[in-house]
């Protein structure tokens, strides 16, 4: 079987390999670009990173690399800057980039190239350090990769955590259409007044750690949405691919329908396909795609909307009828 599939791969990197075996193991034969020795044109290159959703700075590779050599750390460089060091040191794209009909990735952990494989795993899979990532039934085999992750009520004491959290995905990341990260102080805020609304405000916690969090708001201040929530998920980057967002959400939507919420909105910046799988994967409907809304790290950026029911829904009215 053939797709309209890439990957820029690295026969070098185990995390490449193991990737481009779990594609081979769907069936499927992708299009391997061995970019160390064809690198990418520097349109292509721009291209796949702002369809990816990444910075460009979250592509750079370090380990291995000319990256401290090249004074690359240097957070005052431009994208352009960056681009050119790729350019001329192709070892500094992180590898494996993929693209499928289903979005572009970095796949590291390797197992996240299983959200952009068009077709089911065939037979069980391993990789070479014998994780297993597929059982015998084609199914992702998640015990092995998922920390034990305890989601619970976020307090004020978790302010800085979250606060931590968030500000990495505003600097290197398109999710949130912020480019000022809040401070512990603005985010403690934030907690207290969800409480007081009686609106859910979850962490993820794993050996004590926050490594997640997750709440939901009124999706619009105006009465007529009382029952309409909109949903805000960040992981550590740390933890991503470990199935602390899936947690956190599926968790969400209960609270969610218990603080009453009858619609839950997802308001996906960048329309990353992460995130986008995510909402998906627990029953969450595309509702739209707003075009060139947002502009952050130099780009224009798209933003998608997506919806699920609570409860009853609108199969009847709420309790109160807002007022």
């Amino acid at each position: 079987m053939t797709a309209d599939l890439i990957i820029y791969h690295n026969p070098e990197c185990g995390t490449s390999r193991n990737a481009l075996a779990m594609i081979r193991n769907a069936g499927i034969e992708p299009h391997v670009v061995e970019y160390l020795k064809t690198p990418p044109s520097r349109a292509m290159l721009e291209d796949l990173i702002a369809r990816s959703g990444m910075t460009t700075r979250a592509l750079l590779r370090e380990k291995g690399t000319p990256y401290a050599e090249l004074g690359l750390a240097d957070e005052s460089l431009s994208d352009q800057a960056l681009v050119d060091a790729m350019m001329a040191h192709p070892i500094l794209i992180n590898r494996p980039l993929v693209v499928s009909p289903l979005g572009v990735r970095l796949c590291r952990p390797s197992e996240a190239v299983l959200a952009l494989i068009p077709a089911a795993q065939r037979v069980a899979f391993a990789k070479e350090d014998g994780e297993r990532v597929i059982g015998t039934d084609g199914g992702r085999i998640m015990a092995d990769v998922r920390p034990t992750v305890m989601v619970r009520p976020a307090t004020h004491a978790d302010a800085p955590a979250i606060a931590a959290i968030y500000a990495h995905h505003v600097r290197h990341g398109t999710a949130s259409f912020d480019t000022v990260p809040r401070s512990p102080a603005e985010t403690e805020a934030r907690v207290r007044d969800c409480v007081a609304r009686g609106w859910p405000f979850l962490v993820a916690a794993a050996d004590g750690e926050v490594v997640g969090y997750a709440y939901a708001t009124q999706f619009r201040d105006r009465p007529a949405y009382a029952s309409t929530c909109e949903n805000s998920i960040y992981v550590d980057p740390r933890h991503l691919g470990q199935g602390v967002g899936k947690t956190l959400l599926a968790a969400l939507l209960a609270r969610a329908e218990a603080a009453g919420f009858r619609q839950m909105i997802a308001v996906i910046g960048g329309g990353e396909p992460a995130s986008v799988a995510l909402h998906a994967s627990l029953g969450f409907q595309h509702r739209g795609r707003m075009r060139s809304v947002g502009r952050k790290f130099g780009r224009w950026l798209d933003t998608v909307y997506m919806q699920i029911p609570l409860g009853a829904g609108d199969a009847a009215p709420p309790p109160e009828e807002p007022e």
